[in-house]
């Protein structure tokens, strides 16, 4: 999927830590001629295309109903030549694709109905349902409409709102991108205040069009699945969790072919029921195969997962730039994990040899995930952060960053030892920067939903 949510609106390259409240020289009363053309040229108002590469992609995909696939056969019929017809079965992929989760295909099916259909409302309705599930893309397109009067009623303050939750969504708090920046030197202060005090309350969800939206519906071919996939039968749904259960979350990452994940121990070990989500996948019937309760390493066989395997680094040094990446725990699952930078800050704790401090941030949730040096190879495995609160009792100034993950070399031994041969880094790779190392790994970080018994019932263990 092509990568460029606000940056669709582009007009800067660089990110821009901007006042959180713009200077009064910078108000205006109408938009700049620039930005209005930039967001008129957006992507979000523009018939989408995709090069001919694509084109002998559609056969291959045939018969399947996940959301990733039905967006990229929505590609090969964008790429392949046919005029609105064919816009008319890209439209219905791409349709299918949302409702099937893949929030990420709503702007180009908002696109298609702004731009080939002349249906800027049901636009505007499209990315607005996608935005409210959290899409960043249909964010930066609800903004533009809200800005440009297409589809909606112009209302700047909105179009902030949407904005910073962009900004918040991809950059982090109080950071701004630099179409954001641009945006709010063209609006007063007061709607830059405003805007962003509407964004401290998440979104609700937002119907898709043609359920509770009045006047918006599907395009015939939308609501419609093409005759060769209405006797597709989807995949089957993990088993619900039985009611006395409580779901907690944690991370892991797929260390060997065949499904095989490592995560740590003690995120696991109390699970009546294991479910694994893989970007848009939710997979049961994980179990857990093996274990060591003193150097919190567990593995899990996931069926149903084929993702590349993560290499591990037999060695490593001291002061190394590493990179975290982990799905914080928010009790719902995320298609996407997070990433922070820090660097390995010191090798034991206490008497653990095993063990590595580093620096990186990281939230509760991220346990299990990997921690990565700048070649991509796994050098530690996330398990804990020192507990400040006794710090703070006894009135002493908090730790900053100090976290901690089971070295590389003890992961590297532990595989070994259970005759699991470690993937390994290219002998050339060269080193990348933490965008490069997120794009090439985080298929193969999986997020872990554990439903554990509550307090007072003890129903099966998982397998061990």
């Amino acid at each position: 999927m092509p990568r460029f949510g606000l940056a669709a609106l582009a007009l800067a390259g660089a990110l821009v830590a901007a006042p959180l409240v713009p200077q009064p020289a910078a108000r205006a009363e109408g938009l700049p001629p620039g930005l209005r053309a930039a967001l008129d040229h957006s992507p979000c108002f523009q018939r989408p295309t995709r090069p001919a590469a694509l084109r002998g992609e559609a056969a291959a995909l045939l018969g399947r109903s996940d959301g990733p696939s039905l967006y990229r056969l929505a590609e090969a019929h964008m790429a392949l030549p046919g005029g609105v017809d064919r816009m008319h079965v890209a439209e219905s992929y791409l349709a299918r694709a949302v409702a099937a989760g893949m929030t990420g295909a709503a702007l180009e099916l908002g696109a298609i109905r702004f731009a080939v259909h002349r249906d800027a409302a049901g636009a505007f309705a499209t990315w607005l349902h996608a935005a409210s599930l959290g899409d960043p893309r249909s964010m930066a397109c609800v903004a533009a409409a809200l800005l440009t009067g297409q589809g909606a009623a112009v209302d700047r303050a909105e179009a902030m709102r949407w904005l910073t939750l962009r900004d918040e969504a991809t950059r982090g708090r109080a950071v701004l991108g630099p179409v954001t920046a641009e945006v709010a030197r063209a609006l007063t202060p007061r709607e830059v205040d405003e805007g962003r005090l509407r964004a401290r309350q998440p979104p609700l969800p937002v119907a898709p069009p043609g359920s509770a939206l009045p006047g918006i519906v599907l395009t015939r071919e939308a609501a419609a699945p093409p005759p060769w996939l209405s006797g597709v039968a989807a995949p089957p749904r993990p088993p619900a969790p039985p009611p006395e259960s409580q779901a907690t979350s944690t991370t892991g990452f797929v260390i060997a072919p065949g499904g095989l994940v490592m995560t740590a121990e003690h995120g696991v070990s109390a699970c009546a029921e294991i479910e694994v989500v893989a970007g848009l996948a939710r997979l049961g019937g994980a179990r857990l195969v093996a274990r060591n309760e003193d150097l919190d390493i567990a593995l899990l066989a996931v069926p149903g997962l084929e993702r590349r395997a993560l290499p591990v680094a037999a060695q490593l040094r001291l002061g190394e730039e590493v990179v975290a990446i982990g799905f914080p725990g928010r009790g719902v699952a995320s298609d996407r994990p997070t990433a922070t930078l820090g660097n390995v800050s010191a090798e034991g704790a206490g008497r653990a040899a095993h063990v590595l401090q580093y620096t990186a941030p990281t939230q509760p949730g991220k346990s299990g995930g990997p921690l990565l040096d700048r070649r991509g190879q796994v050098v530690g495995m996330v398990f804990a952060v020192r507990d400040t609160r006794r710090e703070q009792l006894a009135g002493l100034l908090p730790s900053q960053n100090v976290n901690f993950a089971v070295a590389g070399p003890t992961l590297h031994r532990f595989l070994l030892d259970h005759a699991i041969t470690p993937a390994q880094a290219p002998a050339t790779g060269a080193a990348m920067d933490a965008a490069q190392i997120v794009d090439q790994v985080e298929r193969s970080v999986v997020q872990i939903i554990c439903h554990a018994p509550r307090a007072g019932v003890t129903p099966a263990r998982a397998a061990r």
